[in-house]
């Protein structure tokens, strides 16, 4: 995993606690960003990112370093960490979305992902499943960018359970 060895592991999402840093390469490009998590993780989505805030209750660093993650590095002001979500505006550019951190907040950016060199931060890939429970229900789940939503689990759950008991 490189210096990213510490996990956050949070109420869905396991994600590194540091950096993302292979050898010299603290930040990547866009395209090679989306490639640069090791086997078993991924580069986040932007939904991926606002389930970790709900997860850590805040958006301000000191909120995420209570957890034990470091978002800004000692000495700097704020850090850019990229999403895999894009889209792609009037001209059919192909944009992607980015997390600015300060001290005080967050806040979201696009742009031409050839253009900018930013840190990655990866999560963890979710179990194909996971345990159905009051606590669980209704959580959306993201294997590799796709949500799974643990209501549909429960649903197969129940009418399996009802098959069972004859109800």
């Amino acid at each position: 995993m490189g210096k990213g060895e510490g996990v956050h592991e949070g109420s869905v999402q396991n994600w590194m606690a540091d950096d993302l840093n292979y050898g010299e390469s603290s930040e990547y490009y866009w395209d090679d960003a989306k490639e640069a998590c090791p086997a078993g993780w991924h580069l986040p989505s932007m939904e991926e990112w606002n389930e970790l805030f709900r997860s850590v209750g805040g958006l301000e660093a000191s909120d995420f370093e209570r957890f034990g993650m470091t978002l800004i590095p000692p000495g700097q002001l704020k850090t850019h960490f990229w999403t895999s979500s894009f889209y792609y505006n009037s001209i059919e550019e192909k944009l992607s979305y980015y997390m600015i951190f300060q001290k005080t907040g967050v806040s979201m950016a696009r742009t031409l992902g050839s253009t900018m060199h930013l840190s990655v931060r990866c999560v963890q890939d979710a179990p194909m499943s996971m345990p159905c429970n009051d606590a669980t229900m209704n959580t959306a789940v993201h294997y590799n960018d796709i949500a799974v939503y643990v209501q549909v689990q429960k649903m197969i759950d129940d009418a399996i359970a009802n098959l069972v008991s004859g109800d």
